[in-house]
């Protein structure tokens, strides 16, 4: 075997099993199982004898750092059913179309507040809504489906509700509050974009005719103080997430004065075993990625194209995002490639760490396969090709602002 080829052969492997997972979610296959699959396949295409093989995945799933991001995953979930169950969004979006007198900033303000809820295909629940205000502002259908889709996402560079972020803290082995700061300034940039691409040529129409009164107030501070409480409990009180979450959803529920019938209920809404069994295996992949040498060898491959690392970093994960349209899947694929390379710089490597997690993400946004995006584009009835007019600046606008803020701190 020519030596050239014979240092390609782990990426090869990779972009041979990565093509095999695209295509089995193209089929719709669930990502659990493809993940599953691909953890076998990966363990037996780097060499690993069936024990050993046998021995990384079930360490993998019985290892604390699982074992906890599971329990966070569920109790964020169970949370949300609790926000949901208690009435508390619903106050939050009724009382704030009265606050803001404008129906062009309510069509963004209605998914970004359906987005502080962790909902797979929640982008239904807030298309509705918005299809009512776009109406009487005159907004066109591929422009509410970017508005939709867009702003129901802002929230998910940094949201400790979610899935994504609680799995690439856990990957990187940093707090979710050091994420969370460091990656605040991509969900500004997010905002930044949406408004500019959103609002770009748009006459705003009148003031909506309600009333603002202090009945109004006191429900929008009753349906968000529950958020606030959890995110500032995630960022400014020294104990682990898991404390906080589980400490807030009793809270709620005390203060609701929910009852064990309902109780019950949200415990049941928030075992989401789909889910549960997603992160599980993402967690799996990383180990039996790691105890098979592949992510050394990939990573070993990648730093022979002698490419900056920043580079490297935000164009795989994109590619990844792009390929399978899931947070989750993004960051459970390509992070265990990527952490190996950190071994090779020096000084803080939360840079790399942010542009990993944006490249990612924005490609998710834009994948044909992202539930969301599907989802809307089918509720509006809009023509796909069309919203990337509206996708690929706003996309644009946020890797640009990124590779700023990247220079600035990092570069």
């Amino acid at each position: 075997m020519p030596d050239w080829l014979s240092e390609l052969l782990p990426l090869l492997k990779f972009l041979l099993l990565f093509a095999a997972i695209v295509i089995a979610m193209s089929r719709k296959l669930d990502l659990a199982l493809v993940l599953g699959s691909a953890s076998i396949l990966l363990g037996l295409f780097f060499g690993m004898p069936i024990v050993n093989l046998g021995k990384s995945i079930l360490w993998g799933a019985l290892d604390l750092k699982t074992i906890h991001l599971l329990a966070l995953v569920f109790g964020i979930i169970t949370f949300s059913e609790a926000l949901k169950e208690t009435g508390h969004l619903k106050k939050f979006i009724d009382s704030l179309q009265h606050l803001v007198p404008s129906y062009h900033l309510n069509m963004a303000i209605v998914p970004a507040l359906v987005g502080l809820l962790p909902m797979p295909g929640g982008a239904v629940f807030s298309a509705p809504l918005l299809d009512q205000l776009a109406v009487k502002a005159g907004v066109k259908t591929e422009r509410k489906t970017f508005i939709n889709h867009w702003f129901r996402h802002i929230w998910e560079y940094i949201l400790p509700l979610y899935p994504g972020v609680l799995a690439a803290a856990a990957l990187w082995e940093i707090s979710v509050r050091k994420l969370v700061l460091h990656q605040a300034p991509l969900t500004l940039f997010a905002i930044i974009a949406g408004c500019a691409v959103a609002y770009l040529g748009q006459k705003f129409t009148r003031p909506l005719p309600k009333p603002v009164t202090s009945d109004r107030i006191k429900e929008l501070i009753v349906g968000l103080w529950p958020f606030l409480m959890l995110i500032a409990g995630v960022l400014l009180v020294p104990v682990d997430i898991l404390i906080v979450v589980y400490a807030m959803l009793v809270l709620l529920l005390i203060v609701d004065r929910v009852n064990f019938r309902r109780i019950w209920k949200i415990i049941k809404a928030g075992f989401r075993w789909r889910i549960l069994l997603m992160v599980l295996t993402v967690m799996i992949f990383k180990q039996v990625m790691d105890d098979s040498g592949a992510a050394q060898e990939v990573a070993g491959t990648l730093i022979s194209f002698h490419l900056p690392l920043a580079l490297v970093f935000f164009t795989l994960a994109f590619l990844v995002g792009l390929a399978t349209g899931i947070t989750i899947a993004f960051v459970g694929i390509s992070f265990p490639i990527l952490i190996p390379l950190l071994a090779n710089i020096s000084g803080d490597p939360m840079g790399l760490m942010m542009l990993a997690y944006c490249g990612g993400f924005l490609g998710t946004l834009i994948s044909p396969l992202h539930l969301c995006l599907v989802l809307t584009n089918e509720y509006f009835g809009s023509n796909l090709v069309k919203t990337f007019r509206y996708f690929l600046p706003a996309v644009a606008i946020v890797a640009i602002l990124a590779w700023g803020y990247y220079f600035l701190l990092w570069g």
